[in-house]
């Protein structure tokens, strides 16, 4: 054979015969063998007999009995040689057989052939190795992989291939299993702290309902990126029903993201998305931020849904809120308008969606002084929720908040406390005594008692309003900082000054805190104690809360807003009382 020919004349050469004999004689011999033989006789046919391994044109290797292989020698090769030769490499005479043929066919240069058996003798240890230290708890894998190695042993390389393939399948197909039933019970862990996090909510408890959707959206395999968004969209809410601002953007933000790659930019889903972050923008009083996001929801509601779909009235009631809040009330009543329409036409006239979107337009009304067209809307609102949810329904208390509120802007205090009274008593039976609403609707009556002068019915109102928010949305709370406001409001109306400053300085603090230092809030906590040290005739202390009120105010609402027009007003007022001059706008 050509390459036996080359082989003859590289073993020829005596130094190489010497590097060869890294393993004794054995390998030398086995050339010197080749050397007497190959130039002279035709490569022989390959056999195998009685389950004996063909390993080639110059073995012959068959099994004699159980555990014994007998070499003929071709070429005249002697077996005790060629056993020496395996016994030295540490492998089976079959599978140096086998490799023999490997080296025939891939035609290895002379010079390679140490180099090449001492790596086929470190692999095929390492193999055998392998195959007995690993094993598998899957039955059917360790029969294959113990057949594997004894075709390797056998030298029957290509059926050891098979059988590790087939060994390998059959795990995979189980891995798969296995990885499948482990992502159900990652999404089903999820789901129940999800559960948690709702149970939470339902006793106020905001922040641990919010710590409950982060550790959900953490057990969510990456396969399941929707159902992560729809969590760590919870998660920020929970945040900002906590009054934990700061912290809530960055949930909303990446619930935001996953949609968008997940569903692209157009689904209504990322709609949803938009507005929740637009409101914690409203919330914070960063509306600049918070418009584009609502206008955005509300294209992408009417491209994916149609333009009179109820949803699209959910995103117009948005915006217009943020209008609404910012003193832009051109801007907002069309938008209120449009969105009453289309819940009347696509849900009926009767539906309690309709309701919100008639008291909405309502406040609209109200905060700009047009008490006869707003009562009216109060009244059809509560009507349709009294027949519509039942006479004891929490947001029948909503409506009856909102008409008294009305009457009392008004003047008409007889008309407002039956309607705050029975507001209060439904929610107080609807959500228990304390609950944030019932806060709300104490709130609203001692104020009804503090305009009328009845400052002792007033007081334990209010302060059973602090208590409330205070133990059911914490001392941080920005909600708790109105409380504040309130309840110094009313000292400061009574002379009893000492008593009002700490709790406007605390609400100051509060607001700043939890909203940042130029949210509205801040400049109406500002002004209340602008108001106190000016009651005492601190003008100097006054002074640049005034100013940093009427600074704040300006630039979140603009120069024409109800608020700022109040604030401008009281800081003059302050300056001719401290005989200085009236600031100009």
């Amino acid at each position: 054979m050509a390459w036996l020919s080359e082989a003859w004349r590289f073993i020829k050469n005596a130094k190489n015969q010497k590097t060869l004999a890294f393993i004794g004689a054995g390998i030398v011999a086995v050339w010197q063998v080749y050397t007497h033989t190959s130039p002279e006789k035709p490569s022989p046919t390959v056999a195998a007999s009685r389950g004996g391994v063909a390993s080639g044109g110059d073995l012959r290797i068959s099994q004699t009995g159980p555990g014994t292989l007998y070499v003929g020698g071709v070429h005249g090769i002697r077996p005790e040689d060629y056993q020496r030769v395996s016994a030295d490499l540490g492998v089976t005479q079959a599978a140096l057989a086998s490799f023999f043929k490997i080296l025939e066919k891939k035609k290895v240069a002379p010079e390679d052939l140490d180099s090449t058996l001492r790596e086929f003798a470190k692999r095929y240890k390492q193999l055998e190795q392998d195959l007995k230290r690993f094993t598998s708890d899957d039955p059917e894998v360790a029969a294959l992989r113990a057949r594997a190695r004894e075709a390797l042993e056998a030298g029957d390389f290509d059926r050891a291939e098979r059988l590790l393939n087939e060994a390998s399948a059959k795990d995979l197909a189980a891995a798969e299993r296995q990885e499948s039933m482990a992502k159900q019970r990652r999404l089903s862990a999820a789901q129940s702290k999800a559960n948690n996090g709702g149970l939470k909510w339902t006793q106020f408890a905001y922040r641990e309902a919010a710590e409950y959707y982060r550790q959900a959206a953490a057990l969510v395999p990456t396969e399941a990126e929707t159902q992560r968004a729809e969590y760590l969209n919870l998660q920020g809410h929970a945040l900002h029903k906590a009054g934990d601002y700061r912290h809530a953007e960055e949930p909303l933000t990446q619930a935001l993201a996953i949609r968008e790659q997940a569903l692209g930019p157009e689904h209504p889903d990322v709609a949803a998305s938009l507005n929740n972050l637009a409101e914690l923008y409203r919330a914070q009083g960063q509306y600049a931020k918070a418009e584009p996001l609502y206008q955005r929801a509300l294209a992408i509601a009417e491209k994916a849904l149609g333009p009179e779909h109820p949803n699209v009235a959910t995103s117009l009631n948005n915006l217009a809120t943020l209008y609404t809040t910012q003193g832009q009330y051109a801007k907002a009543e069309p938008l209120y308008q449009r969105s009453r329409a289309i819940r009347e036409q696509a849900l009926g006239p009767e539906h309690p969606d309709v309701a919100t979107s008639l008291n909405n337009l309502a406040e609209l009304y109200r905060a700009q002084g047009q008490y006869a067209k707003a009562e009216p809307l109060y009244q059809r609102a509560l009507a349709i929720r009294e027949k519509s949810l039942g006479p004891a329904h929490p947001h029948v208390a909503t409506s009856l908040n909102s008409l008294a509120a009305l009457y009392a802007a008004q003047g008409q205090y007889a008309k407002a406390e039956p309607l705050y009274q029975r507001a209060l008593t439904i929610k107080e039976k609807a959500v228990g005594p304390e609950h944030p609403d019932v806060a709300l609707s104490l709130n609203n009556l001692a104020a009804l008692y503090r305009d009328q002068g009845q400052d002792a019915k007033a007081e334990p109102l209010y302060q059973r309003a602090l208590a409330i928010w205070e133990q059911a949305l914490g001392p941080e709370h920005p909600d708790v900082a109105t409380s504040l406001n309130n309840l110094a409001v009313l000292y400061t109306t009574q002379g009893q000054y000492a008593k009002a400053e700490p709790l406007y300085q605390r609400a100051v603090a509060i607001d700043e805190q939890a909203l940042g230092p130029e949210h509205p809030n801040v400049a109406t906590s500002l002004n209340n104690l602008a108001l106190l040290y000016r009651a005492q005739d601190q003008y100097a202390k006054a002074e640049p809360l005034f100013q940093r009120a009427l600074g704040i105010a300006e630039k979140a609402l603009g120069p024409e807003h109800p608020t700022v027009v109040t604030l401008r007003k009281n800081y003059a007022a302050s300056l001719r009382a401290g005989g200085r001059a009236r600031p100009t706008r």
